[in-house]
């Protein structure tokens, strides 16, 4: 997978609140499949969207190697098309998928670096970054936004008395 094709990946919250199972059943997985993981309500998942059936059929092996629950379904995404694509639907503990993740970083570099910063973002242990164009903004350095000042004619009293003045005491108060 070239830079351009990094994987979509995102965490889904946890067996107790049914998210997986709502994935699973989204993308026609096997019923059974879908039942036998009702008695492990700590597992958490992980949900590829979207891989081209190589990838996906080497990640469902990686993932039983380091016991990883992996499901192969039917994509409900648009990308690659003109190509056999599936989503894959991991389920394990938060540990599990991060080893999981350490093995392919060494040979699926791409499909490991995506489910470690998904793990990272969920647990919220990364800086977050926005991305504009060619801008980011770096979320939690420091304080970004420190209020919004509406000053429109309608606001709070409805008929825009008291607002003389309202940009200026903003400016001060942002000093």
């Amino acid at each position: 997978m070239g830079e351009s094709d990094s994987p979509r990946v995102r965490i889904l919250r946890s067996l107790a609140e049914n998210e997986i199972m709502a994935e699973m059943r989204a993308r026609g997985a096997d019923y059974q499949a879908v039942e036998q993981l009702r008695t492990r309500a700590s597992w958490i998942g992980a949900i590829f969207l979207g891989l081209p059936m190589e990838h996906s059929v080497n990640l469902r092996k990686k993932a039983k190697e380091v016991g990883v629950q992996a499901f192969l379904c039917r994509s409900l995404s648009t990308r690659g098309r003109g190509q056999e694509v599936a989503d894959v639907i991991l389920a394990g503990t938060a540990e599990d998928l991060k080893r999981l993740s350490e093995s392919l970083q060494e040979k699926e570099g791409g499909l490991g670096w995506a489910l470690a910063q998904a793990i990272g973002n969920w647990q919220g242990d990364r800086r977050r970054e926005w991305h504009c164009g060619d801008r980011r903004l770096a979320l939690g350095e420091k304080t970004l936004v420190m209020g919004i000042l509406n000053v429109t004619p309608d606001s709070f009293s409805g008929d825009g008395l008291g607002s003389d003045g309202d940009i200026e005491r903003g400016l001060q108060q942002a000093k």
